[in-house]
């Protein structure tokens, strides 16, 4: 059975919703993230694991031996339907909630996939734009000119950066050196934008930016 969304209030604003998913997606779409274990191909999952430690209520500590471990996390992180926790209680392997559990997120996630009428893994929340490709000039000297003054233009603070080839963490980095809001479609590195590099900002000065992993 289907249960839609009954929205009751907004708990946090737009900006700091978009930006905690972008954090969130890094956590999975990182190659050193700590929930790397629950990227979905083609999916962007957006998450965070836990690691619990249990009360020992005989001795009156904190147990270093039995933890909860989980990963709570919701996909397409651009267009969210599918939210998932995993909570294992004393695992008895692996006890990290990166380690444990991300990777039953993971297997859920995949499974949950297959019910889908439509394949959400190849809805991207915005269409890629076609890379931005230089004229190519019978001289080599006026080629380096035009990409020296290309670089300058995006260096200028009043315009987009450039955001391609980048990871997630590097992307946002370089957005907030400049002011700049992402929204964060995909894992791994950045393969396309939109404003393009060098567009002159906006006073909303979002960025989309998609990102794929290389083969």
């Amino acid at each position: 059975k289907m249960f839609a969304p009954e929205p009751v209030r907004r708990v946090v604003s737009p900006e700091t919703a978009r930006r905690m998913t972008a954090m969130l997606t890094q956590v999975v779409g990182a190659e050193d993230g700590t929930g790397k274990r629950a990227h979905i191909v083609n999916v962007a999952v957006a998450g965070k694991t836990g690691t619990a430690q249990k009360f020992d209520f005989k001795r009156g500590v904190y147990s270093s031996e039995k933890v909860r471990a989980s990963f709570i996390g919701f996909f397409p992180s651009d267009n969210p339907q599918v939210a998932i926790l995993v909570m294992l209680d004393e695992p008895q392997r692996d006890k990290w909630g990166g380690v444990a559990a991300a990777p039953v997120f993971k297997n859920i996630g995949e499974q949950i996939l297959n019910c889908f009428k439509t394949n959400i893994r190849e809805t991207p929340a915005f269409e890629p734009q076609p890379a931005n490709h230089l004229q190519l000039v019978a001289a080599d000297q006026s080629l380096v000119e035009d990409m020296t003054t290309l670089e300058d233009e995006i260096d200028d603070e009043s315009r987009m950066p450039d955001f391609k080839g980048l990871t997630i963490r590097e992307a946002l980095k370089r957005a907030k050196s400049r002011s700049v809001d992402l929204q964060v479609s995909g894992s791994g590195w950045a393969t396309s934008q939109t404003p393009a590099p060098g567009s002159v900002l906006d006073d909303q000065r979002l960025c989309k930016v998609m990102f794929e992993m290389k083969n």
